[in-house]
């Protein structure tokens, strides 16, 4: 959904269903990935993961809309945002055993594996049943692995709104390899 009147609705599922986004994905919007900046927007986009499908994505950016990985399903990249812009909702459910959001960044430029949830706008992650989400950075200094709830990657101050809810046995939100969390308030 790349226009204000658009909706966009994908759908991976069963074993061997695989889509590979390449350098990134955008729901409900465009977005310069070198500012972050919304470039066309006010659609809203839907992606399901589900029954051992997999997503790959270096990127993934949830701007207005939501991505649900369910039974089973799996989703890996490098960076995910939820909420990226002023006015934007974004929300990330991972549910059921086996299923799982991986986010790897272990490369000489610098770039780390990060989750920002609601970096400029509302973010919401919701983790449950037994569904994880892991943030793996590398391990050298300045190379870590970050999870921001309710701020910018590039800023240690508030400047959205992000929530996190993790329910049930099993269910987990790890920050492996790491050296940030940064919690806004």
């Amino acid at each position: 959904g790349r226009t204000a009147v658009s909706t966009g609705t994908v759908l991976v599922s069963g074993t061997g269903s695989e889509w590979q986004a390449g350098n990134q994905l955008v729901v409900g919007s465009e977005v310069d990935l070198s500012t972050r900046a919304l470039l066309a927007g006010g659609g809203s986009g839907s992606i399901t993961v589900e029954d051992s499908g997999t997503l790959s994505s270096r990127n993934i950016f949830i701007q207005n809309g939501d991505m649900e990985i369910n039974s089973g399903g799996t989703a890996t990249g490098r960076l995910a945002i939820l909420g990226n812009d002023t006015g934007g909702t974004g929300e990330l459910t991972v549910s059921g055993l086996g299923s799982r959001m991986d986010l790897t960044g272990k490369n000489s430029s610098g770039s780390r594996a990060a989750l920002v949830i609601g970096d400029e706008g509302a973010g919401t992650l919701n983790i449950n049943n037994g569904g994880v989400v892991e943030v793996n950075g590398d391990l050298e200094p300045g190379r870590g692995s970050v999870i921001n709830l309710g701020g910018s990657l590039n800023t240690t101050q508030a400047t959205g709104n992000g929530i996190a809810n993790v329910d049930g046995a099993g269910s987990e939100l790890r920050l492996s390899s790491g050296e940030v969390a940064l919690f806004q308030v």
